[in-house]
């Protein structure tokens, strides 16, 4: 009985052995990964260890494995989308645009209503006899409308081929059955970013689109394709449009604040190398934010839509490295902000108000390629050879953090004005084992925001 027993006991015991070696290894990789891999911290509303699109109002379209569910991170809506839907701009209802080659527009359900074929934009339109479509690309969104563009060239070319004898036309079609309103050409060959800047989902639907000609910039009307102002002398990045107004600037020393539905002058201000504050990715400012003018490194003057007038704000702009100084104060968006040692303290600058106080590393600096409004977001480089950021993001209108802190996130990361931000962690893993080792790309996504924004928004 006893032999038995022992010879029982040294059968299972290396067994067992290897067995909690190997668990203590495997724990070891999992402890060693939760503390050294990318994590994010604050008011995160949804984690996925996939890509995630961020669009208006809490909307995300997010991968899980082979399909994509578009989900509401304040309401809890979701759909499930099947497998590669190829979403690319999410629409404020939930439905969203698709791009296989045809823009494809697709209700909050997932049905795709209608499909917007390349030939379909420029018929009837003048010129275009004798030449080919290349691929359409969305230029701007309303509640009512998309407008799209497409080359026509005697070859089927990009918009950003600069195609020879090419022609840039836009047309808008209506979201709710495909059917087109409106189509003209632009009057610009195929030049792709030379033309307009493709429009981001997260900052909801907009009224007009800027496009150039060369250094004539015109703003289209999405609803019914009128043109609501056309500027000689305006070179790119010269116009910034919000809710039926316009910045323009002319010249290196005057901007002018126009009624886009008049054509009328409301005011201009005149400065010494004067330029508009930066609206985000594309010249449409935000409807949480204001319209600023920078007078250089010297000043910052905001635009009072019911003053119809510039107001000067006691503090000058950021500066190009977007960090703010102790001691000192910058102006952002209708925001002053004052740093005392790692305290930034925000004050209404329209109104004199202090809003309240965050903490924020001294190192960090203000993205200000993210669409103004109600979110700020901040970073600073850790790692330069891997393109790693440590991040945070604000609410400016309490001062308090969404994103509290965060490591090893990329360079991709989204801001919706309304109240929410998404950023994300890539990075290359090994896959299989030492004898078929290969690497795969994976990516981690986080969005935080401010619970209920888009009830209060």
């Amino acid at each position: 009985m006893a032999a038995a027993r022992t010879g029982s006991t040294t059968s299972w015991a290396p067994r067992l052995a290897t067995g909690l070696l190997v668990a203590v290894v495997l724990g070891a990789i999992v402890l060693f990964q939760a503390v050294t891999g990318p994590s994010a911290e604050g008011t995160v509303l949804l984690h996925e260890k996939n890509p995630v699109l961020l669009g208006p109002n809490g909307w995300v379209a997010a991968r899980q494995d082979a399909e994509v569910v578009m989900r509401n991170v304040a309401t809890g809506a979701e759909t499930n989308l099947g497998e590669d839907p190829q979403v690319v701009h999410i629409l404020p209802s939930g439905g969203y645009l698709s791009d296989t080659g045809r823009i494809g527009i697709h209700a909050p359900s997932g049905e795709e209503v209608a499909a917007i074929d390349a030939d379909t934009i420029g018929d009837g339109v003048e010129g275009l006899e004798g030449l080919q479509a290349g691929f359409p690309e969305i230029a701007g969104v309303s509640d009512e409308v998309v407008a799209v563009l497409v080359c026509y060239a005697p070859e089927a070319e990009l918009l950003t081929s600069d195609a020879e004898g090419g022609h840039a036309v836009m047309a808008g079609f209506r979201l709710s059955d495909g059917g087109r309103v409106w189509a003209r050409d632009t009057g610009a060959g195929c030049t792709g970013r030379e033309l307009h800047r493709p429009p981001v989902s997260e900052l909801g639907s907009i009224e007009h689109v800027v496009t150039y000609a060369g250094d004539q910039a015109a703003v289209t009307r999405l609803d019914d394709g009128v043109v609501a102002a056309t500027w000689e002398d305006t070179p790119k990045d010269s116009v910034v449009v919000q809710d039926g107004f316009a910045l323009h600037r002319i010249g290196a020393s005057r901007v002018e604040a126009v009624d886009l539905a008049t054509g009328a002058v409301h005011a201009a201000t005149e400065c010494p190398d004067v330029g508009l504050m930066s609206p985000g990715p594309v010249p449409n400012l935000s409807p949480e934010a204001v319209l600023a003018v920078e007078c250089g490194e010297q000043e910052v003057r905001l635009y009072d839509r019911d003053a119809q007038a510039f107001t000067p704000v006691p503090a000058p702009p950021l500066g190009e490295d977007r960090t703010i100084p102790d001691g000192a104060s910058r102006a952002y968006d209708r925001y002053i902000l004052y740093r005392s040692g790692e305290t930034l303290t925000i004050t209404d600058a329209l109104s004199g108000d202090e809003i309240g106080s965050v903490v924020i590393p001294e190192d960090m600096a203000i993205q200000t390629n993210a669409p103004r409004g109600r979110v700020m977001l901040l970073y600073v480089v850790t790692d330069e050879e891997d393109v790693q950021y440590r991040m945070m993001a604000v609410d400016l209108r309490t001062a308090q953090p969404l994103l509290t802190d965060s490591r090893k996130m990329g360079p991709t990361w989204q801001v919706d004005p309304t109240g929410f931000a998404m950023v994300s962690s890539g990075d290359l893993y090994r896959t299989g084992d030492r004898y078929d080792i290969d690497e795969e790309y994976r990516v981690e996504s986080w969005v935080v925001g401010v619970e209920g924004a888009t009830d209060e928004a």
